[in-house]
């Protein structure tokens, strides 16, 4: 769960709805999140495997919720309207993170 945590926190995702609507957003058939994305689906398998073990009941939950957020997304649902609470796409964050980068190497030059 640390490394998916970590990759929401790298885009600023902080608020759980949004974390949710970009899980789903990212399994979404029709929508392609570039390297960011599929990070997103290998951290997702990655839990997958993990759900087995013994792990904290607090992030069998958390994962709980991000799996069926994907299982959403991979059906093709409307991830806007199941997480109403998130008033951005995922495409937004991104975007958002690369213009602060590309501001930052402007500010260099």
């Amino acid at each position: 769960m640390e490394e998916l945590e970590k990759a929401f926190e790298k885009y600023d995702l902080y608020q759980a709805e949004c974390r949710l609507r970009a899980v789903c957003e990212t399994h979404h058939k029709s929508l392609r999140m570039g390297d960011w994305g599929q990070n997103i689906l290998d951290l997702m398998r990655k839990q997958r495997e993990l759900q087995n073990r013994e792990i904290l009941p607090v992030s069998r939950f958390l994962f709980s919720n991000y799996a069926d957020a994907a299982e959403a997304g991979s059906r093709g649902e409307d991830c806007t309207q199941l997480y109403t609470g998130c008033p951005h796409p995922l495409s937004y964050y991104i975007r958002s993170k690369e213009n602060e980068y590309d501001n930052e190497i402007d500010q260099k030059i």
